[in-house]
């Protein structure tokens, strides 16, 4: 709770109308009743309060924006007293943990030439020479460093503005701007890594797959290209992307195998030939391009129409940061010479995708 020296709070209009009545009358009781009452004392109009952060005991910038009371009063100091109350009628009782004492004026709009003249925890006053305000203009004094309250709720600001440069004598006005403190909420959120990848015959739009994982090319013909398609699609938010790795090996039937392409080559009937591609082809007809919104690419040595290879350990396609969805299709032909041992051929190929987290 704080005391101060009594304030005089006479306007100036107020003392021509008790001097005029003290003359005609001569009655000194008229001196008393024409006095303002503490209460009613001018307010300083459109009041604002800023507070760059509301949170319990944190540090923040208050700006207090107004425009001075009509009449173009006379301004030498303002006193900012931080109370738990707005009510002027009753003691300021600072809120717990307000602390003004180290805070700066630093921001002065409308009238200015201020500065700070003394600041207790919960008390700052400004000071200047002695000069008419002009009541049509904006106000902002901008107070940098001060310490919240940590009482969470409401809390006021008494603004009082003085023709002396001490606040101490002749009063101009009386104000209240209203401040208050919130509880910090917090709010976490945590997203899964994750790496949506899936292989199969067809796959619609986010891994819905169908069709069969099993390819029957019957007879061999050293005349005829035997070929047939797989699908794979793959999606993450891994930081680094993802690669997808082939793995297997080529058609083999006992210690007889079909040659599996190490070099991207085009397809030729009679050879000895194994390889896929990821591209849409015309010789033979097969595949299709990369589709969806994702930013996956496909290997060099895969992204080429009419040129296959099948090397194990080859990346087939990989993106370098996180990627929405895209599909690949895997496109796979197989040639046999005239002199290829009788036997039934067959291998198993395996797609490895791993995200980079």
């Amino acid at each position: 709770m704080k005391s101060r020296p009594a304030h005089s709070i006479i306007t100036q209009a107020g003392r021509f109308l008790v001097v005029s009545i003290f003359v005609i009358s001569g009655l000194a009781t008229s001196f008393v009743h024409l006095t303002p009452a503490f209460a009613d004392a001018p307010k300083l109009q459109h009041r604002i309060l800023q507070m760059t952060t509301q949170l319990e005991g944190a540090t923040s910038d208050y700006t207090f924006r107004f425009k001075y009371q009509t009449g173009n009063p006379l301004i030498g100091s303002l006193r900012f007293d931080f109370c738990t109350t707005p009510y002027v009628t009753e003691t300021c009782d600072a809120p717990a943990g307000i602390d003004t004492s180290a805070a700066t004026l630093t921001t002065q709009v409308g009238e200015t030439g201020f500065t700070i003249l003394s600041q207790t925890a919960s008390e700052i006053i400004i000071t200047r020479p002695v000069l008419q305000a002009d009541s049509s203009r904006d106000i902002t004094y901008t107070f940098s460093g001060i310490v919240n309250p940590t009482a969470v709720g409401q809390f006021a600001v008494r603004v009082e503005t003085y023709q002396s440069t001490d606040a101490t004598t002749l009063m101009n006005s009386q104000s209240d701007f209203a401040g208050s403190i919130v509880i910090a909420i917090n709010v976490n959120a945590e997203v899964p890594p994750f790496l949506d990848f899936c292989v199969a015959e067809i796959i619609a739009d986010y891994c819905q797959t169908s069709g069969s994982n099993f390819f029957d090319y019957g007879d061999f013909s050293d005349t005829t290209t035997r070929f047939s398609q797989t699908q794979f699609q793959v999606a993450t938010n891994a930081r680094n992307g993802y690669v997808v790795v082939l793995e297997g090996n080529t058609l083999t039937s006992s210690n007889h195998l079909i040659d599996a392409l190490d070099v991207p080559t085009a397809s030729a009937e009679g050879s000895s030939q194994f390889g896929i591609n990821l591209r849409a082809n015309s010789t033979p007809a097969i595949g299709q391009d990369e589709t969806g919104v994702g930013i996956g690419s496909i290997n060099t040595d895969y992204d080429t129409p009419d040129l296959f290879k099948f090397a194990k350990g080859d990346v087939l396609a990989s993106a370098t940061t996180g990627s929405n969805y895209n599909l690949f299709t895997v496109s796979y032909i197989v040639n046999v010479p005239p002199d290829l041992p009788a036997g039934i051929y067959n291998t198993t190929v395996t797609y490895v995708c791993t995200g980079a987290f």
